[in-house]
């Protein structure tokens, strides 16, 4: 049978050119991210298409995935989304049957939409390379080797040919070279680019693999130049460039940050995301190359709130904004939050991308009611349980993409038929109208920015610490989605970019380790304007991997003091505060995400209270009288210190509009806006809702149009469990 397979397969690929000898190369379909107005926007063949797109997964072994996939095609051009993304393995001289896959891929989707654009997913692997080449696969302390390491440069070489060669087939065909738009590229663990050892079974220590020693010791020598500096970063007078190796796997400590005497694994971190966010632009440069510059690259990257500790290669999105050769970066909606009433964040520094000329996508693998498979991994404990709560949750997930400026697929993850559904497509064609309408007119400017530091992760330990600062990570965005008004979530490295928003109020979640550098750029560009600095936690206090209070003091602008290491976190307002903010706890710790398991304080994990006469005192820890929230109201600008790590949405909700930021909903209810569109989604609570507008507006509804309000400041309206509103505000100065 394959054989049979194989000489099929060489007869289709020779007759229509693809081995290159009598293949003719025709210029790609034209498909790039331009910036309008600050706002990033996708254009293909010269005209802007809403960056909405449907993704499927054909498996032509399995009749029900062609079914479920045709019919899903037909139904998302139908109600006009003709963008289709799709997974496929790259091509190889060896293995010429994935060329005819990649033909039958394509005819197959362009049979049920003939406007179809594609963006094939292509896995960056070469059949047969890991088999022929163990020297070049990850190595773990336990001696297993699970896929090649990206610090090969004999995989690199491989899979660029091999992307080259599987361009050249689409040049050579008059449809393929009309109707691919670009490559969606992956690798690593489940194609996310994450070390191998992120998800599952958890192997000992780091890739201790022969390519991977001497990419370290490249990335050393280019980092310190010379035998003495590093000698002197890691406290080690013996090292050498030439002597210096993977770390160790580490011991079990409570401690959660590195020691001074540790620096080589805080370098191996940094080193790790390096490498990938390296191969990933060179991978994305032989694209650009190939096509011209024509052709979209897409990446999955960037997932800093939902990958906390520094071991997953993930943290080095601000190197990747930069580089010239990726056009969008993708990422799920983050698992914690995804389920019908909740306020679900992406998994990083989403709005960072448009300052860089980059559109966010978002991956919304919903587990529509469709979905009668039993579950028991991330997310899908999160299924819709019928047509009108998938509704809710597609506008919902849409509503963040519409009003941060980005693009979306929806995934039929399985090929199952989770999309088959003429009621889920009415919807989305809907929001794809919206979108047309709507979308991509403006810069996104929040009143709020949340604040993500790629530099201060690397310093956090990576095995397993139970301790409150993985928590403040990963399930605090969730918060800032339900306080009610506009929030945007940002790289510390983008405070230095032009284009960064004005917001009022500047929310630093891990700043723990700044260097003179950004502690210069933070004076300069953000002490002003009357502006609101938050430090949550602590900030600037590693220095040199020790704790320096005094340091965190000057960064914060209070004097703080370090308290002995407590057992139990969490805050409460204090009665009778300067600001009149009404007693509470602060913590955000909920029964949604605490089955998590890492709320508990770890018994090292310092803390810090202020002591500063001068700052209004707000908060003290539940565990002593210390100060753990106060405010410094300065001459240009105000400080905010909150010991608490997870500040919980309602407190959120009761300090904003000390600090100058419209608080447009007072409920638990997940919000966006952008001060003109709005989504509000119910969390669970049937009932009536009042949106409290800055200024007299009209209010529409932006499925209907149909108008709901006029000239008011206080509209109430009602809302069933798990519903979801999309409002257009139109002041009332601007609809005269």
């Amino acid at each position: 049978m394959f054989n049979r397979t194989f000489r099929i397969a060489t007869f289709l690929i020779a007759s229509t050119g693809t081995l290159g000898a009598v293949a003719t190369a025709r210029p790609v379909v034209d498909a790039r991210v331009k910036t309008i107005d600050k706002c990033p926007n996708l254009f293909i063949a010269g005209r802007r298409v809403p960056p909405l797109a449907l993704y499927v997964y054909i498996n032509f072994q399995y009749p029900l995935s062609v079914k479920e996939s045709a019919a899903e095609i037909r139904l998302a051009a139908h109600h006009g989304i003709n963008i289709v993304t799709f997974p496929v393995g790259l091509p190889n001289p060896m293995h010429p049957f994935i060329h005819h896959s990649i033909d039958r891929l394509c005819a197959f989707i362009l049979k049920n939409n003939p406007k179809a654009w594609l963006l094939p997913r292509i896995w960056c692997g070469v059949p047969g390379f890991d088999a022929k080449n163990p020297s070049q696969l990850v190595k773990y302390a336990d001696g297993q080797r699970p896929q090649c390491s990206p610090a090969s440069r004999l995989w690199y070489h491989a899979v660029a040919g091999d992307i080259r060669l599987f361009i050249n087939h689409v040049k050579a065909s008059p449809t393929l070279a009309s109707r691919v738009i670009g490559y969606h590229i992956c690798h690593g663990n489940t194609g996310e680019w994450f070390t191998p050892n992120y998800w599952g079974p958890v192997r000992p220590g780091f890739d201790y693999s022969r390519p991977n020693q001497a990419g370290f010791r490249r990335w050393l020598r280019q980092r310190y130049h010379t035998d003495v500096a590093l000698q002197a970063a890691w406290h080690d007078p013996s090292i050498r460039f030439a002597a210096a190796t993977v770390p160790a796997a580490q011991k079990s400590k409570t401690y959660p940050f590195y020691h001074p005497d540790e620096r080589r694994y805080v370098d191996y971190m940094r080193y790790q995301s390096d490498m990938a966010v390296h191969r990933i632009s060179q991978f994305a440069r032989v694209i650009k190359r190939e096509t011209d510059g024509r052709s979209l690259v897409v990446t999955f990257y960037g997932y800093g709130f939902s990958l906390p500790t520094p071991n997953s290669s993930d943290d080095a999105l601000g190197k990747l904004l930069r580089s010239p050769y990726v056009n969008a970066i993708a990422c799920p909606v983050d698992y914690a939050f995804r389920q019908p009433g909740g306020a679900p964040p992406l998994e990083g520094a989403q709005d960072s991308a448009a300052l860089h000329g980059k559109l966010w996508m978002m991956e919304d693998d919903t587990s529509t009611f469709l979905d009668t498979t039993e579950h028991s991994g991330p997310g899908f404990y999160a299924r819709c349980a019928n047509l009108n709560q998938t509704i809710d949750v597609h506008r919902r997930n849409f509503g963040q993409v519409l009003i941060h400026r980005m693009g979306m697929w929806w995934m039929d993850l399985q090929g199952k038929g989770w999309l088959n559904s003429s009621g889920i497509w009415k919807n989305i064609g809907s929001l794809r109208r919206i979108y047309s309408k709507f979308g991509g007119k403006s810069q996104y400017k929040p009143d709020v920015a949340v604040i993500l530091d790629e530099r201060s992760s690397y310093y956090a330990r990576v095995v397993p610490v139970d301790m409150p600062l993985l928590g403040s990570l990963t399930f605090n965005p969730g918060q800032f989605f339900r306080c009610g008004t506009s929030v945007g979530c940002y790289l510390l490295s983008d405070i230095a970019n032009r284009h960064f928003p004005p917001a009022r109020v500047i929310i630093f979640l891990n700043a723990w380790h700044i260097n003179a550098t950004e502690r210069r750029e933070i004076k300069a560009r953000l002490e002003s304007r009357g502006r609101t600095l938050i430090w949550l936690y602590g900030a600037g206090f590693l220095t040199h991997g020790k704790i320096d209070a005094a340091a965190a003091s000057r960064l914060v602008g209070m004097k703080l003091r370090l308290l002995p290491p407590s057992s139990v976190p969490g805050s409460h307002v204090i009665a009778g505060n300067a600001l009149g903010l009404p007693p509470q706890h602060l913590s955000g710790l909920n029964t949604t995400v605490a089955k998590f398991g890492i709320f508990s304080h770890a018994a090292d994990t310092p803390s810090f209270a202020v002591v500063d006469p001068s700052a209004i005192a707000l908060a003290t820890y539940d565990h002593s009288r210390s100060v753990s929230a106060a405010l410094l109201r300065r001459k240009h600008y105000n400080s905010v210190f909150i010991g608490d790590p997870r500040p919980s949405a309602a407190f959120w909700r009761s300090l904003f509009p000390h600090l100058g930021v419209p608080v447009y909903l007072n409920t638990n209810d997940a919000f966006e806006t952008d001060g003109n569109l709005a989504m509000i989604s119910s969390d669970g609570i049937a009932g009536n809702r009042t949106l409290t507008l800055p200024h007299p507006s009209t209010v529409y509804n932006l499925i209907n149009g149909k108008r709901l309000a006029s000239d008011v400041k206080s509209f109430v309206f009602p809302m069933r469990r798990y519903q979801t509103k999309l409002l257009r505000i139109v002041p009332e100065s601007h609809s005269r």
